[in-house]
């Protein structure tokens, strides 16, 4: 890499990348992300698996190969092990937003929530932190 500085990238940049639409684009795109440390944060994951799935209608399996390879591509996250800790969880029936809250959780013991839901597929997983149903703790 030409480049040592590490340059942030909109979530634009690798939705062209991943749908090859428009194909120019998606070219110009592998072409600066290949050029340098590029930093990915939470926020642009979650915009990148939102379009994905809801303007480009990907199903959830084409959702987890498309989103493995945001990993493959030697990007810089803010926490390295969490993308690959949600694919895991939402792979296995979590909510892919309840797997990003759940990941940069990683140093807390436990999570509250009201999401009944949530607090129940994480018990089902054994996940860490432990996540509690909110509605079942005592006054």
């Amino acid at each position: 890499m030409a480049d040592e500085k590490l340059t942030a990238i909109d979530a634009n940049l690798l939705i062209r990348v991943l749908t090859n639409d428009p194909p120019e684009l998606a070219e110009r795109a592998a072409e600066m992300i290949d050029s340098r440390r590029c930093y990915v944060s939470a926020v642009v994951v979650m915009e990148v698996f939102f379009v994905l799935k809801s303007v480009y209608r990907l199903s959830k399996a084409d959702l987890l190969v498309s989103l493995d390879r945001l990993i493959d591509i030697g990007l810089v996250f803010d926490r390295p092990a969490a993308l690959p800790a949600v694919l895991n969880w939402y792979d296995a029936g979590m909510d892919f937003g309840d797997a990003m809250t759940l990941a940069y959780a990683a140093d807390a013991d436990e999570l509250l929530t009201f999401d009944r839901g949530f607090a129940t597929k994480a018990k089902k997983l054994s996940v860490r932190p432990v996540v509690l149903d909110g509605l079942k703790l005592p006054r």
